[in-house]
């Protein structure tokens, strides 16, 4: 058999069972993205309904989907602009894998611009704010009542891990006894987003603050074993997200922090949920670097790595949040170069 003989038979015969040939390579590259710890939930479903849209219109090959059937298979069902963005990453995205693979000759995703995207802008909260908080939530701990005070302080423990360490809220509510390493200072977050783990170092004051919080309200008869949850609610359960994000909202209106999140033009202005908490770790992480002199550039990988972000360009946009970082910049250029000339005498 000549050289290549048996691929090019191989493709004559994925060229006769059609329907089968859509699904393998929509499961191949499926398979690929879990490897790769994506979820692939979104995914499935658009890869599922482009295959029944070209089989429903008698498109039987990748290579023969033309601009005008993907433009009604893209804005079918009057679709709004985030599902149109969702559709075309999915889409372009996996035929960028068959053209790299020589199934198709072109993407004509790549021909389709992408909706008008509105801009995130976090909300990051001061330090002051962030003091009001967590003295919000501390005024509800009474010593003279343990089992009253018993969820309020998780919930205080709880609130100042996620902002210590930059957890996401579902991060926190997950993490077991068995997942604080107290010899290294590290938590293990397991399984989170994108299906990965990482460990997380904490410093000694969140060292003393979860202790003292197993210490008093998570006695020895609590059961305190490996798989016990680390935070537990009033129903000895451990936390949802929901309730977890709920009460925060709540403790921010009563420290007269809260706010809404409000949409301006194509920008977005995120409001006080506990994922604001993760905003302020990074921002303040970054000011401070800043402060000490140190190339944020080179930090960021850093910064990415501890908070578990897939992309860099998720932790680099911290970058465009920091309008204080300017006028750092500002006066550490006027302390160098705008010294006061001295006339001579």
């Amino acid at each position: 058999m000549k050289p290549f003989e048996g691929y090019r038979l191989l493709r004559e015969d994925r060229q006769v069972r059609l329907p089968e040939k859509l699904e393998t390579w929509a499961e191949a590259y499926v398979s690929l993205r879990e490897a790769m710890g994506f979820k692939t939930v979104e995914l499935v479903k658009n890869l599922r309904s482009l295959i029944c849209f070209m089989l429903g219109h008698g498109i039987e090959s990748f290579s023969g989907l033309q601009r005008r059937s993907a433009v009604s298979w893209l804005y079918s069902n009057t679709p709004q602009e985030i599902t149109v963005m969702v559709r075309l990453a999915c889409v372009r995205g996996f035929f960028r894998y068959l053209l790299g693979l020589g199934e198709v000759e072109e993407n004509v995703w790549d021909t389709f611009a992408n909706p008008g995207v509105k801009r995130f802008v976090p909300c990051v909260l001061t330090p002051a704010e962030l003091r009001a908080l967590l003295d919000r939530v501390r005024s509800r701990i009474i010593p003279e009542k343990p089992l009253g005070s018993r969820v309020h302080s998780a919930y205080y423990t709880m609130f100042h891990t996620i902002y210590a360490c930059g957890l996401r809220t579902c991060e926190a509510c997950n993490l077991d006894i068995g997942d604080m390493i107290l010899e290294r200072s590290l938590f293990v977050v397991k399984n989170t987003k994108f299906g990965k783990s990482r460990y997380v170092p904490f410093n000694s004051r969140t060292r003393e603050i979860v202790l003292g919080y197993l210490d008093r309200f998570r006695p020895v008869e609590d059961g305190l074993v490996p798989t016990a949850p680390l935070f537990l609610s009033n129903w000895r359960r451990r936390f949802r997200v929901k309730n977890v994000s709920g009460h925060f909202s709540l403790v921010c209106a009563e420290a007269g922090i809260y706010k809404p999140k409000v949409i301006k033009g194509n920008v977005v202005y995120g409001g006080t949920t506990t994922h604001a908490l993760r905003h302020s770790f990074a921002v303040h992480r970054l000011m401070k670097w800043y402060e000490e002199g140190v190339d944020l550039n080179a930090k960021l990988p850093l910064l990415a790595t501890y908070m578990g972000h897939a992309h860099y360009h998720h932790t680099q946009r911290y970058l465009t949040v920091l309008p204080s970082i300017i006028d750092m910049a500002g006066k550490r250029f006027a302390d160098k170069f705008e010294t006061p000339l001295k006339v001579p005498r």
